[in-house]
């Protein structure tokens, strides 16, 4: 799902702002950037804050419902049209959406003993989560376009919410990617 999600901001976000929000192509394409740029620094700052507390399952829980907020929050950017909303749901969504990575793999690896980590990480884990980085933006596209973005991005909500649980309810011994 975290793969699914990333990749669909990328792919899709300055075609959701400019067809359906309304911006124009550069203030949609600065958007886009920002959001970016909240990804760069929030890949640090989450890992800073796992380690400091401790606790990178209940931030990588975080970022998962991060990630359904910004979901939902970009369906309400629809009925706004082009306003000043639309900046920080870019923010959080980049910032979640494309910082989760380092807390993922620490959390991961944190579950595995230590001769177990490289087939998990290498095999394993980009297994799941390249199947998402190609399955989740073929499916979100196909829903935006029989069903609207409004749908696809409130479908996708719902898959920061299922990851949530996933992470919430996956071993500490055990590998399960979400």
């Amino acid at each position: 799902m975290f793969g699914a999600i990333q990749l669909v901001l990328s792919a899709f976000l300055v075609i959701y702002l400019v067809r359906v929000v309304g911006h124009d192509l550069t203030t949609a394409g600065a958007l886009h950037s920002a959001s970016q740029v909240a990804g760069i620094l929030g890949r640090p700052a989450w890992r800073y804050l796992a380690d400091r507390t401790q606790a990178s399952r209940n931030v990588l829980i975080g970022l998962s419902l991060g990630m359904a907020l910004s979901c939902t929050l970009a369906a309400a950017l629809a009925p706004l049209g082009s306003s000043w909303p639309s900046i920080p749901v870019v923010i959080v969504f980049g910032a979640t959406a494309t910082g989760w990575n380092g807390v993922f793999l620490a959390e991961i690896m944190s579950a595995l003993a230590p001769a177990e980590v490289d087939a998990a990480t290498s095999g394993g884990l980009l297994l799941f989560t390249y199947a998402g980085i190609v399955v989740g933006p073929t499916v979100f596209g196909a829903l935006a376009h029989s069903a609207g973005f409004v749908a696809a991005f409130l479908t996708l909500a719902l898959g920061g919410l299922i990851a949530a649980l996933l992470v919430s309810a996956m071993p500490r011994s055990g590998l399960v990617a979400p």
